[in-house]
């Protein structure tokens, strides 16, 4: 999982965007609004991430942030270490390290904030809910083979059920098995224990 928050402007003053991308589809699982940068707008978008992708017998989730204090806070560390979630915090001063959340904050900013003023807070919260809808049933991704993340996750499970030995990546992805040795195929044999290193 990737995640990131970013400041927004309304005529009510900044408000604070955090969210949480399923690095495998592109879906945003957790989302919070606030009118602050605590640690609990990031701690409330992990825990409806959470209600969503939760940890299964074959896979283990990996929540990369960058070195932001609401991501390193006692709170934040203690939900994953509950939750079971692998922490994974980049470099310092690294932007690549959390590409893909730039990419949705650029694509968000892009999209829907543009330069529209926005009355309050409450009426960006409601466009952002509308955003995150249409993002995750409706948006192409050309990292998806230009499908919505919903149709994604959708064709996955499909295949998992047709052939469940097999798990199926997204394009660019690398496939490495247990030994470090590059599977052209794309995808894992679960018996393996494989590990996906997504570009």
């Amino acid at each position: 999982m990737g995640r990131d928050f970013t400041y927004l402007r309304s005529w009510e003053g900044r408000s604070f965007f955090s969210f949480i991308i399923d690095v495998f589809s592109r879906m945003v699982v957790g989302w919070q609004i606030a009118r602050h940068m605590r640690t609990s707008l990031v701690l409330d978008a992990l825990r409806m991430a959470l209600a969503i992708r939760q940890p299964g017998a074959d896979f283990e989730l990996v929540s990369h942030t960058d070195h932001g204090s609401q991501y390193t806070s006692e709170d934040y560390t203690q939900q994953l270490d509950d939750a079971k979630v692998l922490a994974s915090v980049g470099s310092v001063g690294d932007c690549y390290d959390n590409a893909l959340a730039e990419s949705f904050v650029d694509s968000y900013k892009t999209e829907l904030i543009a330069d529209r003023v926005w009355r309050s807070h409450a009426q960006l919260e409601l466009a952002t809910v509308g955003y995150v809808a249409w993002f995750n049933t409706r948006r192409l991704h050309s990292s998806l083979s230009n499908r919505p993340p919903i149709e994604h996750e959708q064709r996955h499970v499909a295949a998992l059920a047709a052939e469940p030995e097999a798990l199926l990546l997204p394009a660019g992805s690398v496939t490495l098995n247990r030994a470090g040795v590059y599977d052209p195929s794309g995808r894992l044999d679960l018996r393996d224990q494989a590990i996906a290193l997504t570009r």
